[in-house]
């Protein structure tokens, strides 16, 4: 890539690697151990970790803390990978300033129509703009922000890792928007690459419930994060608000001028529009009408979830933050 100032040695063609796996503590076997089978990778050079807990920060960082790969991979219990998916994302790791890699978390197969459908809008400009890279392939391999990758398929050098500090315990979701933050304020020129080529599957939201729950966790992260580590991007997170305010405001508003309809006349032309290419795309008017209903659900669960983590959370706390970890290897390095 041609940067000066590198911060790392480049790997070796085919580094060890750290599977990291947090999963809840009765789930006895995570659907992400089937596809580490079929990794077309040599066996001895990864070894697999699960941590078992409530608390998924911890959980990663307890993990890592036992790892011994030069890369930890990150996964979720559901990340179904693909055979060719470390080379793919281990390939950057020549370059010596390349920090991490992540790539885009795709769909399993819609069970359903509003499965069809939040794929489409997680993966929609609409939806989430520059996030929506993490839910589908988009561009070239290139250098990114915190907001364009996802920590379901996210991997970072070791010893990057332990310089940040690993992720930040009181974070769920969001812990990686920090940390990717963290390593790229500590300069040394180091980069994270965002690889199309290397996504892992999973299952989206099946009803309109889960997809508001999904959002609205999507938000309170956010609004956490920027208690801990306030950035320019999370500030331009946070002005979401506005929308389910002036939603609230428009009837009063209206009695000032007509004018105040303009905005709610421009979203919802924006929405028809883009479920309108939905609709080409994907063939389905069922699927395009169910995204035209949750895009404002989308857009009204995010600031919704900040709301909540400012007002509720920070008078009640959290639920359930069991700190207990249990650590598992299940695969050592060296093993066949």
């Amino acid at each position: 890539m041609g940067r000066e100032g590198a911060a790392e040695s480049p790997l070796a063609e085919e580094p060890s690697v750290s599977f990291i796996i947090p999963a809840p503590p009765d789930m006895e076997r995570p659907a992400a151990l089937d596809s580490l089978e079929t990794l077309d990778y040599p066996r001895e050079k990864f070894e697999i970790i699960v941590a078992r807990g409530r608390r998924p920060a911890r959980q990663r960082n307890e993990a890592a803390s036992e790892a011994r790969g030069e890369v930890l991979f990150f996964l979720d219990d559901d990340s179904i990978v693909a055979p060719d998916i470390l080379r793919r994302n281990l390939a950057h790791y020549s370059d010596p300033q390349v920090a991490g890699v992540g790539g885009p978390a795709l769909p399993l197969e819609a069970k359903n129509t509003v499965q069809a459908a939040t794929d489409v809008v997680f993966a929609s400009i609409f939806g989430d703009f520059r996030g929506c890279m993490r839910f589908a392939r988009r561009g070239p391999a290139r250098p990114v922000s915190e907001d364009e990758v996802i920590l379901c398929n996210l991997s970072v050098r070791r010893d990057v890792f332990a310089e940040a500090g690993g992720f930040h315990d009181a974070l769920y979701p969001n812990e990686e928007n920090a940390l990717l933050q963290k390593v790229l304020r500590m300069g040394k020129g180091r980069v994270f690459i965002y690889e199309p080529s290397a996504p892992i599957e999973r299952a989206r939201p099946a009803t309109v419930g889960e997809f508001f729950r999904k959002v609205f966790g999507y938000g309170t992260g956010r609004l956490e994060q920027t208690l801990i580590q306030p950035s320019p991007i999370c500030l331009m997170r946070l002005a979401s608000v506005l929308f389910p305010l002036y939603w609230l405001l428009l009837p009063f508003l209206l009695l000032v001028t007509p004018w105040a309809a303009a905005p709610a006349a421009l979203y919802f032309a924006g929405n028809a529009a883009m479920s309108v290419k939905i609709a080409a795309t994907v063939r389905s008017l069922k699927v395009a009408g169910a995204a035209f209903l949750l895009f404002p659900v989308m857009h009204i669960a995010y600031p919704f979830g900040i709301l909540w983590a400012g007002t509720v959370r920070r008078i009640f706390g959290r639920r359930g933050d069991d700190a207990e970890v249990a650590v598992t290897k299940l695969k050592d390095l060296g093993e066949d």
